[in-house]
């Protein structure tokens, strides 16, 4: 083993090791209910009736998908405080990796819901059911199906951005190995400890999301 990788080093800073993941899934799971929440908003303007809603929503989705993340990251930690929002690190990337996943999940809803055949609707419509009903009963059932996998996908990629926010000094698994790097001059097992552990989360996160997948929409995927 080349001595430039010293494998004792993950147990002697086990305990770093642990905080940095929990402090990094609490990251990702802020970051995806806001997202989510911001996505949903963003579908509604982008499937709005009147124009300047839709412009807004479109607006969204151009700006934050075509921006680095680590721009917003910055703006959020050195700009607020400017203004007098003094919010702390943590919340400052929750709202650069929540805003900026709502972009995504904006579209994902939107294909989701172009999926849906019309016939459908039509179908609802002659039932008797108001637009609210159908889109209740009728299409967001199955537009949560459509869209679950690409969920998964979006999940992974929050997760893996909270890399990031180690930028800021968020105390998240990045931050703490650096610190640890920092200190033993030992890069190369530090950054490798952070890989291994990022590859073993997403990878959790990407069964868990299969097995939910299967379970839930197997059936209904085999029957169309």
């Amino acid at each position: 083993m080349p001595q430039f990788f010293d494998p004792a080093l993950l147990l002697r800073n086990g305990a770093a090791l642990a905080w940095g993941a929990m402090e990094t899934l609490a990251l990702a799971s802020a970051a995806l209910a806001l997202s989510l929440a911001c996505g949903l908003l963003g579908w509604l303007c982008r499937a709005s009736a009147r124009r300047p809603l839709r412009w807004v929503g479109f607006g969204y989705v151009e700006l934050f998908r075509n921006t680095p993340t680590l721009v917003y990251l910055y703006l959020f930690y050195f700009g607020l405080p400017a203004i007098g929002l003094h919010l702390g690190a943590f919340v400052y990337a929750v709202l650069a990796l929540g805003i900026q996943g709502g972009a995504y999940v904006t579209e994902i809803i939107r294909g989701a819901y172009a999926a849906i055949a019309e016939d459908q609707r039509m179908a609802a419509r002659a039932l008797g059911l108001r637009h609210w009903q159908s889109l209740l009963l009728i299409e967001l059932p199955q537009m949560f199906s459509v869209a679950f996998p690409a969920l998964g996908n979006q999940v992974i990629s929050i997760l893996l951005g909270t890399a990031l926010a180690s930028v800021i000094a968020v105390p998240e698994l990045t931050y703490r190995l650096q610190i640890i790097g920092d200190s033993t001059y030992q890069y190369f097992s530090v950054f490798s400890m952070d890989a291994v552990t990022y590859l073993i989360l997403a990878q959790l996160l990407s069964q868990a999301f299969q097995a939910a997948d299967r379970r839930w929409f197997g059936r209904w995927r085999s029957r169309r």
